[in-house]
């Protein structure tokens, strides 16, 4: 796990599966992982964890208290 500017965590992961468990084509893969954003009157619980930590909005003046502000000013 490393953490990008922003703060935020970044991982590489490379996973072996059994034979009989691994993907054989990009449905399969698209069955189990999703990248986007949830809609919260489904799941509120998951989208509040992806909305507070995988995703940063505006800072500087318009957000002080962001992840990506370091001594008053924006690193992104």
């Amino acid at each position: 796990m490393e953490f990008q500017k922003r703060g935020l965590p970044h991982t590489h992961l490379l996973v072996w599966l059994a034979p009989e468990f691994k993907f054989r084509s990009a449905g399969d893969v698209d069955s189990v992982i999703l990248a986007g954003i949830l809609d919260k009157n489904q799941d509120l619980v998951c989208y509040e964890i992806v909305s507070r930590f995988m995703m940063h909005g505006p800072c500087s003046a318009a957000n002080p208290k962001a992840q990506s502000m370091e001594k008053n000013k924006c690193f992104k």
